[in-house]
């Protein structure tokens, strides 16, 4: 693949810019946009809106997938 040196895609540990549901019955996976903070010196992820299946047109803005814990209620902007 290119010549990269490590393939696997990264983890790295990103804040949330706005509040994003959660799940009660799965864990999910949600497309979102990121861009660094120099004020914060953080990555920020900003969702590409809808997720369903049916809303492929999220996925040409996402440059990233946020893993969302399996929990109720919503998780809060500037969340880790």
């Amino acid at each position: 693949l290119r010549g990269e040196p490590s393939p696997l895609l990264q983890r790295i540990r990103v804040k949330t810019v706005t509040p994003m549901p959660l799940d009660p019955v799965r864990p999910e996976y949600h497309r979102a946009s990121l861009c660094w903070d120099d004020g914060e010196g953080c990555f920020k992820a900003l969702s590409t809106g809808g997720q369903r299946s049916s809303r492929l047109l999220s996925m040409r803005t996402a440059n990233a997938l946020l893993e969302l814990p399996q929990a109720k209620g919503v998780l809060p902007a500037g969340s880790e």
